[in-house]
């Protein structure tokens, strides 16, 4: 439907490399005890229509540890109708940001 009315879809969503147990931090409330691998499905996502855009919300902003430049690169090659917002994280906040590492842009 995104494709159809050419409006972009913007998608919030951590990067988890492989299903893998919720970090203590985020554990209990309404979290998951196991966290599903995203990163697969953001590709058959991205592959379904090529038409339809994706912003991948606050890109580089990491809390899990999988977002790293060489994956956004490389989806983002592999996806041309992929983009991305970025985040700047301060330096007390409980993450990194893979992409805006130590005031340079991350190489792959």
């Amino acid at each position: 439907m995104a494709a159809r009315l050419d409006v972009p879809i913007d998608l919030h969503m951590d990067a988890v490399a492989e299903k893998s147990p919720t970090p203590a931090r985020y554990a209990g409330g309404h979290n998951p005890p196991e966290l599903p691998a995203t990163i697969g499905r953001l590709r058959r996502l991205l592959a379904h229509n090529g038409k339809a855009r994706i912003v991948w919300a606050h890109g580089g902003s990491d809390p899990l540890g999988a977002m790293t430049a060489a994956t956004i690169g490389d989806l983002m090659d592999d996806h041309p109708n992929l983009y991305l917002t970025l985040r700047v994280v301060g330096d007390r906040a409980p993450m990194s940001n893979k992409l805006l590492a130590y005031g340079r842009l991350e190489q792959r």
